[in-house]
């Protein structure tokens, strides 16, 4: 797992909480121009009429930074990629804000709320969505993993998938996967074709 990459929203703070996570004042963490955090949402100036963001948000690694002395510190792109807003969520699944916050409220959606604005994780979003994958994928990883001699376990950690899940897809019980896996089926018979 790359570290830059967010994948729990509980490595997400707010000004506060990191303040409160650094041990120091919030107006003195807000105000330090040696750390950036992450912008999330959009909002107009009142004053400038220019656009600017709701919030901002620091990840784990970028208080672990500034805790161990290592300034600047800005947000990685995996990190601007990593964290969304409501409308970014939205666009991401193909659905109206709306229903992300019933798919918030049903439960079904994790997220975390950080002022005004509610933040979602790209990756919980990823894994989430699923594919009906052509016909032709199952018999191909299953072809390529015999002639390769690779046993379903072996296959766990890449695809990031339990065995019997493989199993499962494979044999043809399975009609849709998480477009996640799907991408990392695709990567590793291309990788190793």
């Amino acid at each position: 797992m790359k570290y830059n990459l967010v994948m729990d929203l509980h490595d997400l703070f707010s000004n506060t909480e990191a303040a409160a996570h650094l041990g120091i004042g919030v107006d003195e963490f807000r105000f330090d121009g040696r750390i950036t955090g992450i912008p999330v949402g959009q909002r107009t100036n009142q004053h400038t009429g220019q656009p600017e963001p709701l919030t901002w948000v620091y990840t784990r690694r970028m208080l672990d930074d500034y805790a161990n002395g290592r300034f600047p510190i800005t947000p990685t792109e995996d990190e601007l990629r990593s964290v969304l807003s409501t409308e970014q969520a939205a666009e991401l699944l193909g659905v109206a804000t709306t229903a992300v916050s019933q798919r918030v409220y049903r439960g079904t959606l994790p997220s975390k709320k950080v002022g005004k604005v509610r933040l979602f994780l790209r990756w919980d979003i990823e894994q989430g969505q699923s594919i009906d994958p052509p016909d032709d994928l199952a018999p191909r990883l299953a072809g390529w993993r015999e002639a390769n001699g690779r046993s379903l376990a072996s296959l766990e950690e890449p695809l990031g998938v339990s065995r019997e899940t493989i199993r499962r897809f494979e044999t043809g019980e399975m009609k849709t996967i998480p477009v996640v896996v799907y991408k990392r089926i695709l990567a590793l018979l291309e990788g190793e074709a």
